[in-house]
């Protein structure tokens, strides 16, 4: 994975958003950061590292993002399987 990266920005609407909690946000920015146009790919055990969580937390985390509407995601699967190929997850703009 190869990205620009100057810094870290939250848009107001993200930092300031009173149904979020920080880590949330933090997880919001990353997948945000990551999301060239096509989404972000990266899994759960990369984020569960990157923020020193465990992969059940993420998880938890990415459910709540989507149900409260910041994130949607798109599972490919292998074909002729129920095996994940892919997640796709888009962070929504605000």
């Amino acid at each position: 994975m190869h990205r620009s990266f100057e810094g870290v920005w939250i848009p107001k609407e993200i930092w300031l958003n009173e149904n979020l909690n920080l880590v949330e946000k933090v997880l919001l920015a990353e997948i945000d950061s990551l999301d060239n146009g096509d989404g972000c790919l990266e899994s759960n055990g990369y984020f569960a590292e990157f923020l020193g969580l465990s992969k059940n937390r993420i998880s938890r985390l990415l459910s709540n993002l989507k149900k409260k509407g910041f994130i949607t995601t798109e599972i490919k699967y292998k074909k002729g399987s129920r095996q994940i190929e892919e997640r796709i997850i888009k962070s929504k703009k605000i």
